[in-house]
């Protein structure tokens, strides 16, 4: 038997129904309920709008294109955050320099 500073401290693991492209499943994580909820809410909402707009589309399909669209929402709001921390990076190094000339440092 080991000691509680050797033994790893065992996360709560949650169970939400959810409801995604009108089939329930169980997801389990150890995130809380309600953000599950919501992310599955989220993929829900754009499996049924690419459904929506491929009506001929098999849902194999809907869901591959799905992700490819969600993929590309990522790497692009990836983009975005490094260019931001670029820009903020530049900022600081503009604001110390200015702040070295304005003391005569």
């Amino acid at each position: 038997m080991g000691n509680g500073n050797t033994e790893k401290k065992r996360e709560e693991v949650n169970e939400v129904k959810v409801e995604i492209l009108d089939r329930e499943f169980v997801i389990k994580g150890q995130a809380e309920p309600e953000y599950i909820f919501k992310l599955s809410k989220f993929v829900d909402k754009k499996l049924h709008n690419n459904q929506d707009n491929n009506l001929e589309m098999p849902r194999s399909k809907v869901m591959i294109l799905t992700l490819i669209n969600l993929a590309d929402q990522f790497f692009k709001a990836r983009e975005r955050i490094d260019e931001l921390e670029s820009e903020l990076e530049m900022l600081k190094k503009d604001e110390e320099s200015n702040r070295r000339t304005f003391n005569g440092n």
